[in-house]
């Protein structure tokens, strides 16, 4: 039988003709050991907004390590990704689903109308 967790996204079939807007990055560290200590950073955490539904939010994560400063939120960037997967799984203790998504790379796409 198919579970909703066996379902895969590619960015087009979530998108329905509209984009990704970058809304904000995150640092992404490892587990915490037993000594209580963080281990490395291991990626970037971009909170993406889709145009097309409502600007719900999703995170998608980044195997890459972005510098996480403060951006100009008046000029939102569209972000293209590539190698995108986004499936749901359960949420622990909950009846409800939670949407994760990855991607290997991205981009940010610039506005070069004048």
């Amino acid at each position: 039988m198919l579970s909703i967790k066996d379902i895969k996204f590619n960015d087009q079939m979530i998108l329905n003709g509209g984009k990704f807007i970058l809304v904000k990055l995150l640092p992404v560290y490892g587990e915490q050991n037993k000594t209580g200590k963080e281990e490395p950073r291991i990626g970037t955490k971009m909170i993406v907004a889709l145009t097309a539904h409502q600007l719900k939010k999703i995170e998608v994560i980044i195997d890459d390590i972005v510098v996480c400063s403060p951006f100009n939120e008046l000029q939102l960037a569209e972000v293209v990704f590539s190698d995108f997967e986004g499936y749901f799984s359960p949420l622990e203790g909950a009846e409800t689903t939670v949407f994760h998504g990855s991607a290997s790379r991205f981009k940010l796409v610039t506005d070069t109308r004048s």
